[in-house]
């Protein structure tokens, strides 16, 4: 409210924000009596309670931190009042509110009646709107069937409570169109959808026979206009040919213009009996066929050179020539009488074939090879408890021009462990561990190893089990990674092969111990893949062991760290009492166990 307004209430006391004189006052309320009017200098405070559901609006004018008695009404039997707010607070009728501003509007807290609008199509809930007494119900956008016009809704008997509706449709009806294809008109018809189609009598045709209509009119209509055309069938008759070994019969529509069939048999020409007529009667026809044999020129090349050449008979049979080329046999193909043509033969040199047989526990396997080709040998399988080593004697490159035997050489998988510690590979020389699919089935973890020198913890879930799978630990020059950390006393590549395949990474790290001499300062492993060494984690040595994690395959540089030498990307191991090195020592016994999946 501005601060110049003049307020009245029905006690006839005006409220001014300022002094006025008594002309200016008299001017203002239209020259009425001033005497009817009590002046004072205190600006009111107007509490509106406004009511825009019932659009009813009602003031009680006060003073500013007044305390006055909320005590207003709703216009309204359907709706209960809970109580006013301001916006912040709820004060129910007749509590006490005091007024902290000059204008405050006061809204209901109503409680209304809710209807339920539910609108089904076809038994099927198709919305529902849930509508306070004092709303409007929200606009339903139509419902689409096919076949039919959305009219209206029409209320129904509800379930509960509800205002239920369907809707009232009008059925579309749909044109037919007929195309005869020259057979007499027939007329257009309107068929309501969902009705059954009845197109009445077919149309006619001189000189055929209605077959129906394509395309195939449905029993009843749909939703869409057809178009439809009549399909016919010529009246046909019997022309017929007899040979010597075969009858030929085709129905010949009338008036169609009559050819013979290609009796193109290779050796003859032939005559009909009688003369062919023209174009199809109306009666059947039948002609003989006579066959007169023919001769023809029948040539033997090999390769630009005419080695023989002689007439024959149709049907006769083929006199080869007899040719010899050392290592091969000649093909002369699958002709063997003569045709109906002059032919050149040429002769295919056919390369030797020869078998070899592969000897493997589960049976021999046999195959076909050509003279010189290359031999690829088989899969040998898998034997439990054995790897496949390979073949005796060794498979040439290319096959010679005679049969061959070979036999598979099979070799113990070695297993150090059993029991609880079943899983374990260790085999006594060399640096390698090679154990067949079949033996890695069943285990979260394995453990390869060479005695004295290392064993590899890990996951064999990768192995693809079409093959060995081959670990090779190796102790390499230390000149190929000349930028090996300072106190690195071996350089080690560890590899893993499966099947023919090599193994860039593993799912999961490798638990490593590597057999090494003890050294000054602290023990180190580097994983040397790129320019710069890093740090392989956490490395630990006791009673000659070195032990670390990793899940890298490739270059690994191993040592003893001097406190003073800074720099490189080596993780150092505090050394520990004799009860926790124990700890550890107990620790790598349950490291080696394996664990058998369920």
């Amino acid at each position: 409210m501005i601060n110049n307004s003049l307020f009245v209430e029905s006690n006839c006391t005006l409220y001014s924000s300022f002094a006025f004189t008594a002309e200016q006052l008299s001017l203002y309320i239209g020259g009425s009596d001033l005497g009817n009017y009590s002046l004072v200098n205190e600006k009111p405070a107007i509490v509106h309670y406004k009511d825009a559901v019932h659009h009813a609006d009602n003031f009680v004018i006060t003073t500013l931190n007044a305390t006055i008695t909320v005590d207003c009404g709703i216009p309204c039997s359907h709706c209960s009042l809970s109580a006013w707010t301001d916006g912040s607070s709820n004060y129910p009728n007749l509590e006490s509110y005091t007024v902290t501003q000059y204008s405050v509007t006061l809204t209901p807290v109503l409680d209304q009646p809710i209807t339920v609008y539910e609108y089904y199509v076809d038994d099927t809930l198709y919305c529902s709107h849930s509508v306070a007494y004092h709303d409007s119900v929200p606009e339903v956008i139509n419902p689409v069937k096919e076949g039919h016009s959305f009219a209206f809704w029409v209320n129904v008997p509800p379930v509960g409570e509800e205002k239920r509706y369907v809707p009232h449709w009008n059925v579309l009806s749909y044109n037919i169109e007929f195309d005869t294809d020259g057979g007499s008109e027939k007329a257009q018809i309107s068929v309501q959808y969902g009705s059954t189609i009845d197109v009445g009598e077919p149309p006619t045709k001189k000189g055929h026979s209605f077959v129906g209509w394509y395309p195939e009119l449905p029993e009843t209509m749909g939703a869409s206009d057809l178009q439809v055309k009549a399909t016919w069938s010529v009246l046909s008759y019997e022309l017929s040919f007899t040979d010597r070994d075969q009858d030929f019969q085709e129905m010949v529509s009338f008036g169609s213009t009559l050819t013979v069939p290609d009796f193109s048999r290779y050796g003859y020409h032939f005559i009909l009996d009688e003369e062919l007529e023209e174009t199809m009667p109306d009666h059947n026809l039948h002609y003989e066929v006579i066959w007169i044999p023919n001769q023809y020129k029948i040539s033997f090349i090999d390769g630009s050179v005419l080695k023989h050449e002689y007439w024959g008979d149709y049907e006769s049979a083929i006199m080869f020539p007899e040719l010899k080329k050392v290592g091969y046999h000649p093909d002369w193909g699958s002709i063997t009488t003569v045709p109906a043509e002059n032919i050149s033969i040429y002769v295919t040199w056919v390369i030797n074939q020869h078998t070899i047989t592969y000897v493997l526990p589960g049976g021999n396997v046999e195959r076909i090879h050509e003279y010189d080709s290359r031999i690829t040998a088989p899969s040998p399988g898998h034997r439990e408890g054995y790897y496949f080593e390979g073949w005796n004697p060794v498979i040439p490159d290319f096959m010679p021009d005679q049969d061959l035997t070979f036999e598979s050489i099979w070799r113990p998988t070695v297993k150090s462990g059993a029991g609880a510690d079943a899983g374990r590979f260790i085999t006594g020389s060399g640096d390698s561990v090679i154990v067949a699919p079949l033996d890695l089935k069943g285990y979260e973890r394995v453990t390869f190893g060479v005695e004295g020198k290392w064993t590899v913890t890990f996951d064999p879930s990768f192995a693809s089990g079409e093959g060995n799978l081959k670990m090779t630990l190796k102790e390499v020059p230390s000149e190929l990674k000349p930028n090996a950390p300072k106190g690195t006393k071996a350089l080690y590549l560890i590899e893993i092969e499966d099947g023919d395949k090599r193994v860039s990474s593993v799912p999961s790290a490798m638990d490593i111990s590597l057999e090494m001499d003890p050294g000054k300062g602290d023990p180190f492993v580097s994983i040397m893949e790129g320019d710069d060494p890093v740090g392989a984690g956490e490395v630990t040595y006791s009673e000659g062991k070195m032990t670390f994690s990793t899940s890298s395959i490739s270059y690994m540089a191993a040592g003893f760290a001097e406190p003073e030498d800074d720099g490189f990307p080596v993780v150092t191991l505090v050394v520990v009492s004799a009860a926790i090195v124990a700890v550890a020592a107990v620790s790598a016994v349950f490291l080696f166990r394996r664990e058998r999946k369920v």
